[in-house]
């Protein structure tokens, strides 16, 4: 303990979140999974409780997740997101390609956390390590180059709302349905420390995106490839 406590007070200028996990062999009752674990500090906590029950979800299903409806209105108030429908023919998936908002990746980031990437571990663990200052230094001296500079996310989801699709290939996007980034979990966690703990401005940059609806049983193997 008083060598992780002297860690972070040698890194505390560079440590704006911090991911807690707490592990327990038994069950967690219904009231401490209610707690506000909130704490007065400059250091966001996020807390992630597991116990035997959520640890033998996991085993028995590595891809189980949270899944919740996000409506882009809710966040980016009269922004249009389009996208470009990929025509590959299969019964497994439809591909998109588009960008989101800073704005709202910061934004979903603040509300949901770590549930944006309970698919892929390994953007999982990263987030919770030393946020990438290279790209807080983009946004910060050239947010008008992020879109360039960035590799941008790859994002899965289970359903994709959407309009007609135009005879251009083009489609507006209203939301989603179990979103997950699969890839660009460090991205994403800039984009929220910049705007929550730094104070910057957003409203320029836009964020390419590769987004994948997958159908029924095929999330899991499509993820996992996805991800390499």
């Amino acid at each position: 303990e008083e060598e992780m406590y002297s860690l972070m007070q040698d890194y505390k200028a560079d440590i704006s979140l911090v991911n807690l996990h707490v592990f327990y062999w038994g069950e967690f009752s219904e009231s401490v999974r209610m707690l506000n674990f909130d704490v007065s500090s400059d250091v966001v906590f996020k807390v992630n409780l597991w116990d035997v029950a959520r640890a033998d979800l996991v085993h028995q299903n590595e891809d189980s997740y949270e899944s919740f409806r996000i409506e882009f209105e809710d966040y980016v108030k009269g922004v249009s997101v389009s996208a470009i429908k990929v025509h590959e023919e299969s019964d497994h998936y439809d591909a998109y390609l588009t960008s989101l908002p800073a704005d709202f990746l910061a934004d979903v980031y603040e509300k949901y956390g770590n549930q944006l990437m309970e698919t892929n571990v390994r953007d999982f663990l990263q987030v919770g390590g030393k946020v990438n200052k290279a790209i807080r230094k983009t946004i910060h001296e050239n947010p008008e180059k992020f879109f360039i500079y960035n590799n941008g996310l790859c994002v899965t989801a289970e359903e994709v709302f959407r309009g007609c699709e135009a005879e251009s290939g083009i489609v507006e996007l209203s939301g989603l349905q179990g979103m997950q980034i699969v890839n660009g979990g460090q991205t994403v966690a800039s984009l929220w420390r910049a705007k929550y703990r730094e104070q910057a401005d957003l409203s320029s940059i836009w964020v390419q995106v590769k987004l994948t609806e997958i159908f029924g049983e095929n999330h899991g193997d499509l993820v996992h490839e996805i991800s390499r």
